[in-house]
């Protein structure tokens, strides 16, 4: 039987005490220099691994990256990208060098206490696992889906110079999507739906309820009405609109950078698709966490 959510009754606490955990002995200014180096080597190895697997198809589209700005840039994008994730306090990203370098949140560490995480029982629950992966996975597949079949292939075709052929968009099957989304479902909802569930009432939350309107200054009522959420509402909205702006700028330089032919309007189409389904997916999982 699948747990009952665990919120009722439960007293705002704005600290608690976290799990034991292991973590680098290292000085904190190495910390990150050294992720940003273990990443891209790791980066690199898998690129050059995949290319004796993927030769024909990708050298055809493949754009040689001739300037230094496009090498640069795409450097200097994954460092970014790095950063959000270990400033933003994100066990996503390049899994292995993250988990090296610092500790587990307690909402990803099983050895956590279940004081240390709201919800306990339903984020560690395996049909609730498996059910919000497959429907993550759902949305993805969907959205791609539904834009293979009405706007993206003419879109492709318009914005892609030399743009070869097609008929994979047509053929796409929903099943045959959903299986090949069923990891991006996994990380989206790692990265949305078990933080969000897991986060405990803060001082936030305190302050929120604590709220006044007659006695309030006008930006204290402009804050609470703007921001004035519950701690998990705010952890949903800050990590669905990282997944989305990540992923979509992401998708878009990757792609105008190293698709020969590619436009930036193309690229950003392309990329747009993504950023919508990502935007989706922290909605409906928004909705399945307050049924």
């Amino acid at each position: 039987m699948t747990p009952r959510k665990e919120m009722s009754g439960q007293a705002v606490s704005i600290g608690y005490a976290p799990a034991p955990v292991t973590t680098s002995k290292l000085p904190n200014a190495m910390r990150f220099p050294l992720l940003a180096i273990l990443s891209l080597s790791f980066s690199s190895l898998l690129y050059t691994l995949a290319a004796d697997f993927a030769v024909g198809e990708l050298a055809g589209v493949s754009r040689s990256l001739n300037e230094w700005w496009e090498v640069l840039g795409l450097v200097g994008w994954r460092i970014v990208e790095l950063g959000v994730g270990w400033y933003g306090g994100y066990d996503a990203a390049i899994y292995l060098p993250f988990r090296f370098l610092r500790p587990l949140s307690p909402t990803h560490n099983a050895t956590a206490p279940k004081s240390a995480v709201a919800n306990h029982s339903i984020i560690n629950d395996l049909p609730v696992r498996i059910y919000t992966t497959l429907l993550a996975a759902s949305i993805y597949s969907v959205v791609v889906y539904a834009s293979y079949y009405t706007w993206l292939p003419v879109y492709l075709v318009v914005h892609f110079d030399g743009m070869r052929n097609i008929s994979a968009a047509h053929s796409a099957a929903v099943p045959a999507l959903l299986a090949s989304f069923v990891p991006i479902g996994y990380a989206a909802r790692e990265f949305i739906f078990t933080p969000s569930t897991g986060a405990r009432m803060d001082r936030g939350d305190a302050i929120a309820s604590a709220f006044n309107p007659a006695t309030a200054t006008l930006g204290e009522t402009v804050w609470h009405n703007v921001w004035g959420y519950p701690k998990r509402t705010k952890v949903i909205i800050e990590r669905t609109a990282t997944l989305v702006v990540v992923s979509g700028l992401n998708t878009w330089l990757q792609t105008y950078v190293t698709i020969e032919g590619a436009e930036g309007s193309g690229a950003a189409g392309w990329s747009g698709v993504w950023a919508a389904a990502g935007a989706l997916t922290g909605a409906v999982l928004w909705w399945v966490g307050d049924v």
